[in-house]
């Protein structure tokens, strides 16, 4: 079956780079939730769709073309806010020992990862972002293990 003639299909989260909302469940569910910046509304907000009863669907017929990390220009910033949206999603929705186990978790996976990384191609730019992952991992678990900040602006 290919995407022309392919029907559309529930999902539980979209990428929030195309979405089309209708506006009376985009307003029942409060919109994007202003915490959040650059990363992790879309997951959110999907999230609380779904628990007041909005079906997220995808439709493969549809197109779209998205220039990934061209609002962001690859800035070192950009991780940093990937990273906070990830905390935030867990913490809303899953709670301060969710939140303290994700970060645990995504801290021995990123040192897992990084010799590998680094062995295979020293100057990938994967290696950098991972080291980016294991310090931002370690400075949370150290200092606010169970809050996220909250970032108005990038």
């Amino acid at each position: 079956q290919t995407a022309k003639d392919a029907a559309p299909y529930d999902v539980e989260s979209v990428v929030g780079a195309c979405m089309l909302i209708r506006r009376e469940a985009f307003t029942a569910v409060g919109g994007f939730d202003e915490r959040f910046w650059l990363y992790g509304e879309e997951t959110d907000f999907c999230a609380r769709l779904q628990r007041d009863g909005w079906r997220r669907v995808v439709v493969p017929t549809a197109t779209a073309f998205h220039i990934g990390g061209a609002s962001t220009g690859g800035s070192a910033e950009v991780a940093t806010h990937f990273f906070d949206g990830s905390d935030r999603f867990v913490l809303l929705h899953a709670g301060r020992a969710a939140l303290a186990s994700y970060r645990l978790a995504t801290l021995v996976g990123s040192l897992l990862r990084l010799p590998l990384l680094a062995l295979r191609n020293p100057h990938d730019t994967r290696v950098r972002t991972r080291w980016r992952a294991v310090r931002h991992s370690m400075q949370r678990l150290l200092r606010h293990p169970l809050s996220v900040p909250t970032r108005l602006s990038g």
